[in-house]
C-alpha cells in the first residue's frame, strides 16, 4: 500500500494544473483518444484476391468523417445522426464494407455519448460482424473496434464484457504497437477502470502504473499521466474504505 501511495503523490507539483476530464458515461477520468485512421485497414496491392466482395461504389469516407466532425463542432447532433445513417445506407448499398466498419465505429461512440444503449449495442454487434466478414480480427483495425466495443460496455455498466474487449484490444496493440506508444497508455488506463468495477484491484494497479510509465515518458504526456494518477488515487481510497468498513 505505501508503495502505491508514493507513486500517486510523487512530483505532485507537476500535475496540479491538470484538467479533470470526464467521459460521457460517468465521472471517471479516461486516457488518450484513438486516431480515426486506426479504424481503417490499409489496402495491400498484393492482396487483390481477398474473399470479400468488391465495393460497387466506394464511399468517400474521408470527406464523410470531415463533415461529421464539423457537425459535432456545431453540436448539431440530430444532423450528425442523419449524416451517419445516410452514409451507412450508401455504404451498405454500395457494398463498401470498409466504410461501413468505419461508420459503425463512429456510431458506437455517437450513441454511447448520447446514452442510447440499444443503438450503441447494435453498432457493436454490426461492427464485430464486419470484422469477421472482412477477415480483420487479427488486425490493428480490430483492436480499435474492440476498444470502442469495450467503451460502450463500460459506459452501460457491463464491466465483464468491457474487460473482455479491452483484453482483445490489448493483445493486438501489444503485438503491433511500439512498447511506448501512447495508445497503449490510454488502453491500460481504461482497462484498469473496468477492472476496478469488477473488484480486481491488484490487476488494476498494474495497468495504472503501466499507463503512467508510458505517459510520463511521452512528450506532452504529463496530463494523461496525471489522469491515471488520479484514477489510482481513487482506487486507493476505495481500498482504504473497504478496510475501514
Amino acid at each position: 500500500m505505501s508503495e502505491l501511495i508514493e507513486r500517486i503523490y510523487k512530483d505532485d507539483k507537476d500535475y496540479n494544473e491538470t484538467d479533470d476530464r470526464a467521459n460521457a458515461g460517468g465521472n471517471e477520468r479516461t486516457g488518450v483518444n484513438l486516431p480515426r485512421e486506426d479504424y481503417e485497414e490499409p489496402v495491400c496491392l498484393l492482396d487483390m484476391d481477398r474473399s470479400e466482395e468488391r465495393p460497387l461504389v466506394s464511399v468517400p469516407i474521408g470527406r464523410v468523417i470531415e463533415k461529421l466532425d464539423e457537425l459535432f463542432f456545431m453540436n448539431d447532433f440530430d444532423a450528425a445522426e442523419r449524416h451517419l445513417k445516410y452514409w451507412l445506407s450508401e455504404a451498405q448499398q454500395g457494398r463498401d464494407r470498409r466504410a461501413e466498419l468505419t461508420l459503425r465505429n463512429e456510431m458506437m461512440g455517437f450513441y454511447r455519448q448520447r446514452g442510447r444503449r440499444s443503438e450503441a449495442y447494435e453498432a457493436v454487434s454490426e461492427g464485430l460482424r464486419l470484422l469477421s466478414l472482412l477477415e480483420f480480427e487479427g488486425s490493428l483495425s480490430a483492436a480499435a473496434t474492440y476498444l470502442n466495443c469495450a467503451t460502450v460496455y463500460k459506459v452501460f455498466e457491463e464491466p465483464e464484457k468491457a474487460v473482455e474487449y479491452y483484453e482483445r484490444a490489448r493483445a493486438l496493440y501489444e503485438k503491433y504497437l511500439p512498447a511506448g506508444d501512447t495508445r497503449l497508455g490510454g488502453l491500460y488506463n481504461n482497462l484498469a477502470l473496468a477492472l476496478v468495477d469488477l473488484g480486481r484491484l491488484d490487476e488494476a494497479d498494474g495497468y495504472y502504473l503501466k499507463a503512467i510509465d508510458i505517459m510520463e515518458a511521452s512528450p506532452g504526456g504529463a496530463p494523461e499521466a496525471a489522469i491515471s494518477y488520479l484514477n489510482l488515487a481513487d482506487e486507493v481510497v476505495l481500498r482504504l474504505g473497504a478496510l475501514e468498513s
